[in-house]
């Protein structure tokens, strides 16, 4: 199978606790030299800085209040084999409390996304010394039989890769050549003619994100990890400084009563269920039950809701099939037309929906005006294209611009838990094009 096609996640996690309870100070006239490469404690650093300026700002935050902790960052890489970011996963007490993924360069904004509910803890160490044992202890019940793990074959690597914005999995290549990436209970077998690295990405510049790596790093340089959580309060002497808060204000929407629906399969159809009829199951279920579009989901021959019939609605209109590669595939321009389609079979002769390609920040926030959207995006290392709904955005201000400071919330139909959370990404990154399609009902 080719390696653009894949569209699975994993997450995981570690145990060095960082604590988040404070921000930096910053000399306005500080000057750092710009290396692209950015360090584990920088790492830690940027995300503590977004986790307080969220707390701060966002009265909607699930941090806001709460005493939050960061776990040792986990090194994240892409098909190039290039170091992508890493992730740092959050606590508030023992319980998680979302991650922050910080981008490997420094001379571009350091948020590629995060999220309050969503653990990249599936994989903690131990289990990823174990991914080559068919007795894995992974916590995944499908991977007891899966044979291409087996011992006999000789590992060369192991570590985690980005997939798209907000996903990520675990990749075991041997001295064979061959591979396999493994998230949500899957497991891709990459034979190895197909497993050969892509050429490394140009590294994005935008000299207006210096003075935000300006404020990390004095955070950073106060940050001895070897003296973290000493403090009852869960504040250590090394981070005794002020917090000044850069930013003015945000803007941001959420929509609640907007389902989280996962691909699945049925015998209805062939394959998963497909990322964009899935995602406009979850568009279909809010303007249902919440904007009192009560047939919707239901069965037009039986009255009763029924997913299944709904999905497979969206499916044939939407003209979704199966790829090579064993994954639903949706033309970006049947989008729009199969949730109009579907809704005026189901009698609203009012549905509309406008496909936006190349989608500005401004447009992707006029779109998600009208109820939750589906954003569409290109170009991802790993595979070509995949679709998740959109369910609200945020953006933080500062000196009058949101520059950098844009984020989408998503629902990813794909996610590796069965209920899922949100996942905030960062506009304007991580991937060649982004499509925005917005759906009403007048």
């Amino acid at each position: 199978m080719s390696l653009k096609k894949l569209s699975v996640c994993l997450f995981i996690s570690l145990s060095l606790l960082v604590p988040v309870s404070a921000s930096p100070a910053v000399n306005a006239n500080s000057s750092l030299e710009y290396s692209s490469e950015v360090s584990k404690t920088e790492a830690v650093a940027a995300a503590l800085y977004q986790v307080k300026f969220d707390q701060a700002l966002n009265e909607q935050s699930s941090w806001k209040g709460r005493n939050v902790t960061a776990l040792q960052p986990i090194e994240v890489f892409d098909a190039s084999n290039e170091l992508h970011s890493y992730i740092v996963n959050l606590k508030i007490g023992e319980q998680p409390a979302g991650y922050v993924e910080i981008a490997n360069n420094k001379n571009d904004f350091p948020i590629l996304s995060y999220s309050y509910t969503v653990n990249n803890t599936e994989f903690d160490e131990e289990a990823m010394e174990d991914l080559n044992i068919a007795d894995s202890k992974i916590g995944m019940d499908s991977i007891a039989s899966i044979d291409s793990l087996n011992s006999f074959k000789k590992v060369r690597t192991k570590k985690v890769v980005w997939l798209a914005p907000g996903k990520f999995g675990a990749k075991v290549d041997y001295t064979d050549g061959s591979a396999d990436l493994i998230s949500e209970n899957k497991l891709e077998s990459i034979p190895a003619s197909e497993n050969t690295p892509v050429l490394a990405p140009e590294k994005s510049v935008n000299s207006e994100s210096h003075q935000t790596w300006d404020e990390i790093e004095v955070l950073a340089s106060s940050i001895t990890l070897y003296d973290i959580g000493t403090d009852t309060d869960g504040v250590t002497d090394s981070l005794s400084f002020e917090f000044n808060n850069p930013y003015s204000s945000i803007n941001s929407k959420y929509y609640n009563g907007v389902t989280n629906q996962k691909q699945y399969t049925s015998s209805l159809w062939d394959g998963p269920s497909g990322c964009a009829p899935t995602s406009g199951y979850n568009i279909f279920h809010y303007w249902h039950y919440s904007r009192g579009k009560t047939n919707l989901l239901k069965n037009k021959s039986t009255g009763a809701v029924d997913t299944d019939n709904t999905i497979l609605l969206l499916r044939n209109n939407m003209q979704t099939i199966l790829d090579e590669s064993g994954q639903g595939s949706t033309d970006l321009n049947n989008i729009g037309y199969g949730l109009i389609a579907v809704a005026r079979y189901k009698g609203y002769n009012g549905a509309a929906s406008n496909t936006n390609r190349y989608a500005s920040g401004d447009t992707v926030k006029s779109d998600l005006s009208y109820g939750p959207s589906i954003i569409s995006m290109t170009g991802q290392t790993f595979f070509n294209n995949h679709s998740v709904t959109g369910v609200g955005y945020i953006e933080f201000i500062r000196n009058g611009s949101s520059s950098g400071h844009q984020y989408i919330d998503t629902y990813d139909n794909s996610q590796m838990t069965s209920t899922g959370g949100s996942v905030y990404i960062a506009y304007g990154r991580e991937y060649s094009t982004l499509s925005s399609i917005n759906f009403r009902i007048d």
